[in-house]
């Protein structure tokens, strides 16, 4: 797993979604829960993502994926 401020670094639209102070693995996975809905993410989607691939990995894919949100819906 990357470094979180790498993560945050290459992710910078995930940051008002952070809660305050909270730039960790935690934090990230709670943005991602939060965020994901409104990337059209259900929630069974979220779950089974959380259970093959880690919490914080999803939370990191997720945080990509915003990142590269409008690109991606082009």
């Amino acid at each position: 797993m990357p470094p979180i401020d790498l993560v945050i670094e290459a992710c910078p639209d995930i940051l008002p979604y952070l809660p305050p102070r909270a730039v960790d693995w935690a934090g990230l996975i709670r943005a991602a829960a939060t965020v994901r809905p409104q990337m059209g993410i259900s929630p069974d989607a979220w779950q089974d993502a959380v259970r093959v691939m880690g919490a914080a990995q999803a939370g990191l894919v997720v945080a990509a994926i915003l990142q590269r949100f409008s690109a991606i819906r082009s």
